[in-house]
């Protein structure tokens, strides 16, 4: 999903999300392991990103970027 495809609240969700990927791990590695660097409370948000990401058919998880 491209951040500017996104509704406002995806997009701080997504921007949370990304916030937690290990700085060694891939976006792949990420995807497979949402809850990373996460609280219990935070799980459950971690895995509805990535449901998110999924449904959408990601190809790539890097923000769009701007023309």
């Amino acid at each position: 999903m491209h951040i500017r495809d996104a509704s406002p609240v995806e997009k701080a969700a997504l921007t949370w999300w990304r916030s937690k990927r290990p700085l060694a791990w891939s976006e792949a590695e990420h995807l497979a392991n949402p809850k990373i660097n996460t609280v219990l409370s935070e799980q459950r948000v971690a895995l509805a990103v990535a449901k998110a990401l999924k449904a959408r058919g990601v190809g790539s998880l890097e923000k769009a970027r701007r023309p």
